[in-house]
């Protein structure tokens, strides 16, 4: 569903089913229903940091980036919802 490395153009939302991310080939995180893969590109404006593929079948919504930048103005309310879930994502974990 997207590359590490790639250029970021999209974002998608899990309705069904499970993605897996990987970074530099090790296990990284599933996505369950409910959960976002692709924000943080599209949010920096950078590369893809992580491959996510489907661990099972699954149902996406999928979002342009230019859809999502206007969707955060629009409804800032979701910014502040996916804000957590992000600095968890980019935070230092004691593993």
């Amino acid at each position: 569903i997207m590359r590490e490395g790639s250029t970021a153009h999209e974002m998608v939302i899990v309705t069904k089913g499970t993605l897996e991310v990987t970074r530099d080939g090790e296990h990284v995180a599933d996505i369950e229903p409910g959960g976002f893969a692709g924000e943080m590109a599209l949010l920096t404006h950078t590369h893809r940091n992580s491959t996510v593929t489907a661990k099972t079948d699954v149902e996406l919504l999928h979002i342009d980036g230019r859809d999502f930048a206007g969707l955060l103005q629009d409804v800032p309310r979701i910014a502040v919802k996916m804000l957590p879930i992000i600095v968890q994502r980019v935070a230092p974990h004691d593993d």
